[in-house]
Parts: structure tokens; sequence; C-alpha cells
């Protein structure tokens, strides 16, 4: 068991970017779909250590066709003084990264709005946007 920490739109990304891959396996390697290949929600809820090994900076997806397994790696961020960044690589069922994506999309759907303007997130009483010029009102208005 392991704990990594990336931001919401790494998530988002990544979501998205796994969504894109599986569909070009089913075009390019047809498979044949098992209602047991789907891991259960609860399967996908956090759990202790939540002390994070360490922030991800960098996501790659592969596929192994022999096996018909995806691969996620990603990468410690790099930091000043950091001699060589920790990887980890987690090799899954197509099913299973699936349901990593649903669920990616599920949580960060759940979380703040994001402003159009200056990308950070909107507290439910608004939020001081520098890109506002000063104005309270949203421009668009």
């Amino acid at each position: 068991m392991i704990t990594l920490k990336l931001e919401k739109e790494q998530a988002m990304v990544l979501a998205s970017s796994v969504i894109e891959l599986l569909e070009e396996l089913d075009e390019k390697y047809p498979r044949l779909q098992s209602k047991f290949d789907k891991p259960l929600t609860s399967d996908l809820m956090l759990r202790e250590p939540m002390e994070p090994a360490f922030v991800i900076g960098q996501i790659g997806l592969g596929y192994d066709q022999e096996q018909d397994l995806v691969v996620l790696v990603v990468q410690e961020i790099e930091f000043e003084g950091l001699e060589k960044p920790a990887t980890a690589r987690f090799w899954t069922t197509r099913a299973q990264i699936q349901a990593l994506s649903d669920h990616t999309l599920e949580v960060a759907s759940k979380g703040r709005p994001i402003c159009p303007l200056c990308d950070s997130p909107m507290d439910p009483e608004g939020h001081f946007c520098p890109r506002s010029n000063g104005h309270e009102k949203p421009l668009w208005s």
C-alpha cells in the first residue's frame, strides 16, 4: 500500500488520458468484458497510510499488449538537491484503470469550481480574482 499526492488538475488530466487510451485500445485490441473485472467502490477509497510517500510531478501511461495490462508510471516532483526522484509503477487491468478514471472524475466534480479567469478554486462566497482588475463582479456578466 502506498499513498501519493497529486493536484486536482493532474488527476483530471490523468482521468481524461485514461479514457482516450482505453478508447484507442478497445479499437485496436478488442477484449471480452467480464462483470468481475471492475473493482469494488470500496477498493477505491482512501486508506492508511495517509501520509504521502512523495508528491507526483510526472505521470505516464503505457500498455503491454501481450498481457493486456495498462501501466501507470508516476515520478516524484523534482526539487533542487533531490538526487534521484522516486518512481512508482502500477500494472492494472483495463477495468481497474477505468474504475480509477471514473472515480477520479466523480471525486473531482464534487470539489470547488474553478474560476474561468484565474484558474483558482472559488469558495461559495466568492474569491479574490487577480485577473478581475479589482472588480467584484465578473466582467462577463
